[in-house]
């Protein structure tokens, strides 16, 4: 166990934890962690089930006094975004994380913690194997790929479970998240042509860094930069001035990400030189003050590089530079203020917070051979929307020529009940705990939840679990005191689950 970690309580909390930050599981590389958890139950006497794809579930009975409760579902990813500075040597392949510690604050040396979804792992882990905790029957759910589209839970059995109340370990607010968006993953490919390139050429390398990233749904709404819509910008001022000819671009790892850092090599006639670096400069001095408040880290270098053997036509390079800048980008609509109001007292109320409703992330940008491949990230509360921000995508990709158009992945929104006993009997949980009424919330980022209530009509889900800071950057880091108090949490709403059939009292409702 890394030497931060000991003496930490909850212990098997803590042990699994680490655990978990000692196997690589970015997504589409969960196996080992996947059978490690597997092979360990199965030696304690556990029924677990293994898909194909990794997904386990894994059964508990209920406590003694608790056969008639409803079963509940803990659900948790396995999987973890991997996301590094720059300047890491970290292989997410092969390394462990390494946890260090700021007081009460855990985070990880340069790269993602994988926090998320590792405390909600370690959580439903612990429980299994407690000997104290009580409750009714539980059915365990350990997903794959959730980072990468959600594409483990498209794959799992929802037939073989018995459980249709659902508490999901993925929350990454400090409250219970009762909706979500829904998102979707459109793909476009412009096709070029390479040429040679000529003597009269001169070479730049255009890079974007410094960024603070984020997630795509949770932080989209703090307006930070995306470095491919910003070298997007600065490729355009340079554009302007005569002749241009893009040799290479890239930008982002993750479609969830926002992307923290992107460049591109690029070809201009030496006649146009000094009009391109003052046409960089005046551009990067107009978005360093737009993101004065937001982003104070950004960084645009313009370098002049040696030549290169192959550069895209103008015509192709005009292309890119034409549909980066056309597409949608960043929070597109937000939430109306009249939204999650319940007309009966008795209903659940939303903390009105204003997220975004709709919003685009451009993820990633990437060549393969001479043609350019663009990630969008499409995503809203409202599949109509979703759907609608597909097609935008689409009409711009026809509208260019030579470009495909193609859907990687799409997962579905989930709707807020304002009805939900699980939801009333964790608020009035939390109240008796704190003495302070718990945050109802819908989250612009998406999870399993919409998933879940799709397969399986009628069920009772609440997301709830450990605040994480700067998620899927390697800023994040999460609170021992916030993962103590989730988890204490989560207990008490499994002993309550007793009484869960009376939540229908209007004196049980927790307005906030």
């Amino acid at each position: 166990m890394q030497e931060v970690l000991r003496g930490l309580e909850p212990e098997r909390v803590f042990w699994w934890f680490d655990r978990i930050a000692q196997i690589p599981h970015g997504s589409g590389r969960e196996q080992v962690l996947s059978d490690y958890i597997k092979e360990y139950f199965q030696k304690q006497g556990f029924p677990v089930t293994q898909d194909r794809h990794w997904n386990l579930v894994i059964r508990k009975p209920a406590t003694a006094g608790y056969e008639q409760a409803p079963a509940v579902i803990l659900e948790a990813h396995l999987d973890m975004v991997c996301e590094k500075e720059a300047d890491s040597g970290h292989d997410f392949d092969r390394d462990p994380i390494r946890v260090l510690r700021d007081g009460d604050r855990l985070y990880a040396d340069g790269t993602t913690l994988g926090a998320d979804n590792a405390t909600g792992v370690a959580f439903a882990l612990s429980i299994l194997e407690s000997e104290t905790a009580v409750h009714p029957a539980l059915e365990v759910v350990l997903t794959t790929g959730e980072e990468a589209g959600l594409t483990g839970v498209k794959q799992l059995d929802f037939d073989s479970l018995k459980g249709r109340v659902v508490m999901n370990l993925d929350c990454s607010d400090e409250g219970i998240v009762v909706g979500c968006a829904g998102a979707s993953v459109v793909r476009l490919e412009l096709a070029g042509e390479f040429e040679r390139t000529r003597r009269e050429q001169q070479f730049y390398e255009l890079r974007v860094s410094g960024l603070l990233g984020g997630h795509c749904g949770l932080h989209i709404g703090l307006g930070r930069g995306n470095a491919n819509v910003i070298l997007g910008r600065a490729l355009a001022a340079a554009s302007r001035t005569g002749g241009f000819c893009l040799a290479r671009v890239e930008g982002g790892t993750q479609n969830g990400a926002i992307c923290r850092e992107a460049k591109a090599a690029f070809a201009v006639e030496q006649g146009d030189m000094t009009a391109v670096e003052q046409a960089v400069a005046e551009c990067t001095r107009e978005l360093k003050h737009e993101l004065a408040g937001v982003d104070p880290g950004l960084e645009i270098e313009l370098e002049k590089i040696p030549r290169e053997t192959a550069v895209l036509s103008q015509e192709d390079s005009a292309a890119y530079v034409s549909l980066i800048n056309l597409l949608p980008s960043g929070v597109l609509e937000m939430e109306r203020d009249d939204e999650g109001k319940a007309e009966e007292p008795s209903a659940l109320r939303l903390t009105m917070n204003r997220l975004p409703e709709t919003s685009c992330n451009i993820g990633m940008v990437y060549m393969e051979g001479s043609r350019i491949c663009i990630h969008c990230n499409c995503r809203s509360s409202y599949g109509s929307k979703k759907r609608w921000l597909q097609e935008k995508c689409r009409l711009l990709a026809a509208c260019h020529g030579r470009t495909a158009y193609s859907v990687l992945t799409d997962y579905p929104e989930w709707e807020f009940n304002p009805y939900s006993r699980l939801a009333r009997l964790i608020c009035r949980e939390y109240r008796a705990q704190t003495g302070e009424p718990l945050l109802v919330e819908r989250s612009h980022g998406g999870n399993e939840c919409g998933t879940f209530s799709k397969r399986l009509p009628g069920a009772d889900i609440v997301c709830m679990g450990t605040k994480i800071h700067h998620a899927h950057s390697p800023r994040e880091w999460v609170g021992i005191n916030v993962i103590q108090k989730e988890y204490r949490l989560l207990l008490s709403a499994l002993r309550a689950m007793k009484e869960y059939e009376r939540q229908e009292d209007k004196s049980q409702c927790t307005s906030v």
